[in-house]
């Protein structure tokens, strides 16, 4: 984010059912119906990668030109070239079923109540991102850590996949390099598409490889917008969100001295008076658009939190003025004393 801004979002995890689809069915393998659920429904998925995402458009790609090179090999009635589509195309199979994993993240103690566990992130920039949310959902997406749980289990049964793996490259490999020149070309192409695909796919952002579908999102917003002039007022921004100072505090946010004590204190005051209201947002990101509403945070008093730090910092400078002036005094009077002689 640039400087001196501050973004909220609030972020809920969703409780209702979801429909199976025919993503979830052929991408991911999920079967049509739910043993202990109703048939065509299931529980909120947690977070795995996206059905559609650009990996499965990847794999798409290559079964579509193991395919294609297949046909060419019969069409050219080369049996190597037919036996090495047949060996390489069944070796990313393999390898996929020994390295099928799935996302576990932890369970919080279940709860009658949801704790609040609203979470702000601050970037070297100055700027702020206020995540409100339940402690279920901090703890699943920032705090406690994720677990990968791969469907082969067993050391041995991993090597045994290898091994076969191992040798199916090596037999593909060798009827490929007696297999006809027009052929291995095609075969040169479509590896060199595959690369370019995967390295396409690895660049793009992250958000497009995941499903977040079981979080509902929405962004919030400040009446008079989320960039900011300085650190202060930026720091302020944040106060309003939370409500709180003592993640300031912990989180070293602000220096530990006296001003910026007393200035928190009265950015804590400053707090009751901030309302949120429905209405348009100004300048969002996650909703990209023009015509986007959520919750509006304004100040009924508007509070200049830089002026309000200068003048902290004016009363400091002239209480140790004044403290100075007066020790000056004191040492002053003091030497005008007579030295008294025995």
């Amino acid at each position: 984010m640039p400087a001196y801004t501050v973004r909220c979002v609030e972020v809920r995890k969703k409780d209702m059912l979801q429909k199976v689809t025919r993503a979830d069915t052929v991408f991911r393998g999920l079967p049509t119906r739910a043993k202990t659920q109703s048939p065509d429904t299931m529980r909120p998925p947690s977070v795995k990668a996206a059905a559609t995402g650009p990996l499965a458009w990847v794999t798409v790609l290559g079964f579509t030109l193991s395919v294609t090179l297949f046909i060419a090999s019969f069409v050219y009635g080369d049996g190597m070239s037919l036996l090495a589509t047949i060996l390489l195309s069944l070796l990313s199979t393999i390898v996929g079923i020994a390295n099928k994993w799935t996302l576990k993240l932890p369970q919080a103690a279940t709860s009658s109540k949801k704790q609040r566990g609203d979470v702000v992130i601050r970037y070297p920039n100055g700027s702020y991102l206020v995540v409100r949310c339940d402690e279920e959902v901090a703890r699943e997406l920032y705090f406690a850590p994720e677990e990968i749980e791969y469907n082969i289990k067993s050391a041995a049964v991993y090597r045994l996949i290898s091994l076969v793996g191992t040798v199916m490259l090596m037999l593909g490999v060798i009827c490929l390099a007696n297999a006809r020149l027009e052929l291995q070309f095609a075969w040169a192409g479509a590896y060199i598409g595959m690369n370019i695909a995967q390295w396409t796919a690895a660049a793009l952002p992250q958000r497009w490889h995941w499903d977040l579908s079981c979080y509902e999102v929405k962004e919030e917003s400040f009446a008079v917008g989320p960039e900011n002039e300085n650190f202060t007022e930026a720091l302020w921004r944040a106060i309003m969100l939370t409500k709180s100072t003592r993640w300031v505090k912990n989180g070293k946010a602000a220096p530990r001295t006296d001003v910026w004590d007393a200035w928190l204190v009265q950015a804590l005051h400053q707090t009751e008076g901030v309302k949120g209201k429905h209405g348009k947002l100004m300048k969002p990101i996650y909703n990209n658009q023009v015509q986007a509403e959520g919750v509006v945070w304004y100040e009924k008093e508007p509070w200049d939190a830089k002026d309000a730090w200068d003048k902290l910092k004016n009363d400091v400078v002239e209480a140790e003025e004044h403290g100075a002036t007066e020790a000056n005094k004191h040492e002053f009077k003091t030497a005008e004393k007579p030295v008294e002689t025995v």
